[in-house]
């Protein structure tokens, strides 16, 4: 026979973007996120825990202005998680494919 408990607390789970993409505009002019370009790769966000919850990635991006960050929730996802977020407030301009290091990425 069992009983029902009443009082044993709640939990609660805080579940954080795991990809970041950007941005911008493309070398060859478009406008968005450059998933159509072969040297761009969402970055998967590594994450740690202490006094603040930080996280750093690594994104691959072609040539291009890129003016924000986006959050997904997967690699393939369609529909960042939230608005975007500027980069700075200067885009980061990019004459050749390359790297945008994110870190650190810090929740509020």
């Amino acid at each position: 026979m069992t009983a029902p408990v009443h009082g044993d607390g709640r939990l609660a789970i805080t579940v954080w973007p795991t990809f970041i993409g950007v941005i911008g505009r493309c070398i060859d002019g478009t406008l968005g996120e450059p998933t159509h370009h072969p040297d761009y790769q969402r970055s998967q966000i590594t994450w740690t825990t202490g006094a603040l919850v930080t996280g750093r990635a690594r994104i691959n991006v072609p040539a291009g202005e890129w003016t924000h960050f986006a959050y997904f929730r997967g690699p393939g996802d369609h529909e960042p998680v939230g608005e975007p977020i500027p980069i700075g407030q200067f885009p980061i301009q990019l004459i050749f494919s390359g790297a945008i290091f994110a870190d650190p990425i810090i929740v509020n």
